[in-house]
């Protein structure tokens, strides 16, 4: 492998390795007990001491500096002139600023309060409250219920029991006997707390005030989240994000922020796009006690039905009632491969550039310890094969870098701190760089409008 070499020579970078504190302030390195982790950024970017990290992202709403494999990277013999028309993909690559338990709180408030402005104010909390109960009414109805007793069923449900004490228990036997004397007077109805009579209208009245009360808090909470400085950091993600339009639901599904790179990479996967679907018993109605309760019932409803009319006809030998189908919505995402060579046996200026590419690549892609509790994920993605495939979230889920050939060590130029520096590593004849994403959401209809979703002036 002849490569001339000539550190001497003016050399461009295209990361500068900072170092910062516990505080992700950024500190001096000459102290080595000062520094909790190093972060990479694009050269051109100037970071002075105490620069706070997200801070300083907060700047970059635009890339600051393109990894154009695509055109600038020796991945093939072919002159740059003849990759024009070669297929690419975009990796936009993001930091993730807030962490999980936050951006979940900020989703699900905004997904409940279009939920409630949406229904509400179409129908009101009367209309709203009506339709509950009409749906209460007729499962009730089906099962054998009353509406009241079907409201107390779900009333006891989810109201949490008392703990029960010596003190308690005897005040409850009291309770009962008084509730039986009531009961008497009042021809075997039994009485409230109040020593009124408990009817339809007052179990009724339960679920309107729990409609209300749903609403208050969730309005409360929104109105609190905006007093705090969280909602200033919600839009600045808003700012930095491409959710327009069919993909607006995906906005602030993870509060991030982009790092500063973009990459334009080769694409030749040999797969276009497969679909999985599942239609079946809903996967989810676990996660809702209510919606699962009325399943079973019906399901036990259409069993005894079934089992009755058996049992009085001597001719039919069995029964089945066909059930409906959910649809049930995938939630994990889909998988994508990217597979290149990058060249080193051209110019020095190659070798550079590709150990540059190679090293940050794996480096934005392994978690960092701050301290002995706080770990920091790798970055993630936004993925766009232009008017072919769009995942708004996802991770590189393996990074393989292989040598190929003949190797040798060498000395790289790097900057460190904002100064000039070298390291010894080992350089291939090539690199052979395969990488694996999976989307962190499934990938809806929304993702295939023929359209450009990364918003780009990017000149390559």
């Amino acid at each position: 492998m002849a490569i001339k070499t000539n550190i001497n020579s003016k050399q461009s970078y295209l990361w500068n390795m900072v170092p910062f504190g516990k505080d992700r302030k950024k500190t001096d390195d000459t102290d080595l007990k000062k520094v909790a982790t190093y972060k990479l950024f694009p050269a051109n970017i100037t970071i002075n001491n105490n620069d706070d990290y997200f801070t300083k992202l907060k700047e970059f709403k635009s890339p600051r500096c393109i990894v154009s494999v695509l055109n600038d990277y020796s991945w093939t013999s072919s002159p740059a002139t003849a990759r024009e028309d070669v297929p690419y993909i975009i990796l936009n690559e993001k930091q993730v600023w807030k962490n999980n338990t936050i951006a979940k709180l900020i989703y699900s408030l905004t997904i409940s309060k279009e939920f409630l402005d949406s229904i509400l104010n179409a129908t009101g909390i009367i209309n709203t409250s009506k339709k509950v109960r009409d749906i209460i009414s007729y499962a009730g109805e089906k099962m054998g219920f009353s509406m009241a007793e079907m409201t107390k069923k779900i009333k006891d449900a989810i109201t949490p029991k008392s703990v029960v004490t010596p003190s308690s228990a005897k005040g409850a036997k009291g309770a009962q006997s008084g509730a039986k004397t009531t009961a008497a007077k009042t021809g075997g109805k039994t009485a409230n707390a109040t020593g009124t009579e408990s009817s339809p209208t007052e179990e009724e009245g339960f679920i309107d005030e729990k409609i209300k009360m749903a609403k208050n808090v969730i309005l409360e909470m929104v109105e609190k989240v905006k007093d705090l400085t969280l909602y200033n950091d919600v839009k600045m993600c808003d700012a930095h994000s491409n959710f327009i339009g069919p993909n607006s639901p995906y906005r602030n599904l993870y509060l991030c922020l982009n790092s500063g790179f973009r990459y334009y990479l080769p694409y030749f996967e040999n797969e276009m796009r497969g679909v999985n679907n599942n239609w079946g018993e809903p996967a989810n109605i676990s996660q809702n006690p209510l919606a699962e309760w009325f399943d079973k019932g019906f399901s036990a409803f259409n069993v005894f039905a079934g089992g009755a009319e058996l049992m009085l006809s001597t001719e039919k030998r069995g029964y089945y009632f066909e059930q409906t189908k959910a649809f049930n919505y995938p939630t994990d995402g889909e998988t994508l491969n990217i597979r290149f060579p990058l060249i080193n046996t051209n110019t020095w200026e190659d070798v550079v550039k590709n150990w540059h590419f190679i090293f940050l690549l794996l480096y934005q892609n392994q978690p960092s310890r701050n301290d002995i509790s706080i770990i920091e994920p790798p970055a993630i993605y936004e993925v766009e094969i232009p008017n072919m495939r769009y995942i708004p979230y996802a991770y590189i889920e393996k990074l393989a870098i292989a040598y190929k050939g003949v190797r040798r060590n060498m000395k790289i130029p790097i900057l460190k701190n904002g100064k000039p520096d070298e390291i010894e590593t080992i350089i291939p004849e090539a690199w052979d760089v395969s990488i694996t994403l999976r989307g962190l959401t499934s990938e809806p209809s929304n993702f295939n409008i023929l359209n450009k979703h990364i918003i780009t002036t990017d000149k390559l």
